[in-house]
């Protein structure tokens, strides 16, 4: 891995590792990990109210798809191709173009009724936030390399 992988990953992990240990919330998709002489059971303890004011955020890479025919398709794709939340979640994407200065750009965008389009030149990052009102499956992809980079937004229905 070259440098600046090498402290993205650090970098990662050490906002995962303060971040949990300030708040201590469990967030999908996520590893959890809990001492064993602490463990309680939370079902108990966590209210409607409490689930449905978590807000959801995802940290999204772009990969390349390992011995990929690049004369058909590009080998490109998303680190999740799954990205679930609850109606009315506010959702938090930090997507990270891992390319090379020599490499492609790369967007995550979804189309209406989100209309979202974030598009990152080489080795940039940023984040787009929105309420996810609509319930439903939407697609999220790269407009650069389609149909290999691609997603769904699963919002899942409130009641």
């Amino acid at each position: 891995m070259g440098k600046l992988e090498n402290n993205l990953i650090f970098f990662i992990s050490f906002l995962f590792t303060i971040t949990f240990a300030a708040t201590n919330l469990a967030l999908p998709g996520v590893a959890q990990l809990e001492n064993v002489s602490n463990i309680v059971d939370k079902t108990s303890e966590q209210s409607e109210e409490t689930f449905q004011t978590l807000k959801p955020f995802f940290f999204l890479f772009n990969t390349e798809l390992p011995a990929f025919n690049v004369t058909e398709f590009p080998p490109d794709d998303f680190s999740l191709k799954i990205l679930e939340v609850n109606q009315n979640d506010n959702v938090t994407v930090y997507f990270y173009n891992m390319e090379a200065p020599t490499g492609d750009r790369h967007s995550f965008t979804i189309n209406a009724p989100y209309d979202v389009n974030l598009d990152l030149g080489q080795g940039k990052n940023g984040s787009v936030s929105f309420v996810a009102k609509e319930s439903g499956i939407f697609r999220y992809y790269c407009e650069y390399h389609e149909p290999t980079m691609s997603g769904q937004l699963v919002v899942m229905p409130k009641g």
